[in-house]
């Protein structure tokens, strides 16, 4: 290292910090990498709301069917929740406030989703009505597709 870089000047040390303040981390295909991820949680979030109405939620059906589709429906959910988390962790960088975006879009999702579980687990055998799932998907997945929305508008550096 030169001494000109070990002792910079006053005035280049700000010239290199502002330089480095607005310098752009993220790309725009980071940001949509991170985006689509988040989308493709909150879809197999509210994927899993009419999935367990069919499978464990259904009193009509055999309890083989019940518990073994509540086996596939959760193994095709890990494998979703992976591939969107593998997708997203290639994203070389974060824009800021992508964290706070993320964790109140997701957070919300799971609030949801924890709620439609809630209520139909205090029905026990007598199934919500699938309007009412149908509902409860699309309410579970709006969050995630709102911090998906507010993660597009954020500032790539």
């Amino acid at each position: 290292m030169t001494e000109h870089f070990a002792h910079p000047t006053p005035e280049e040390a700000r010239r290199a910090l502002a330089q480095a303040e607005g310098a752009s981390v993220a790309t725009p295909a980071d940001r949509a990498r991170l985006e689509r991820g988040l989308i493709a949680i909150g879809l197999a979030v509210a994927a899993l709301v009419p999935a367990l109405r069919l499978t464990v939620g259904n009193p009509d059906a055999p309890q083989w069917f019940r518990v073994g589709g509540l086996v596939v429906v959760l193994a095709l959910y890990l494998v979703a929740i992976a591939v969107a988390t593998i997708s997203m962790r290639r994203a070389s960088a974060a824009p800021r406030g992508f964290t706070l975006r993320y964790n109140l879009g997701l957070g919300a999702t799971m609030l949801l989703y924890a709620v439609y579980v809630i209520v139909q687990s205090v029905r026990g055998d007598d199934a919500l009505p699938w309007p009412w799932t149908i509902t409860a998907a699309m309410l579970t997945l709006t969050p995630a597709l709102l911090g998906a929305r507010a993660i597009s508008t954020l500032a790539l550096r």
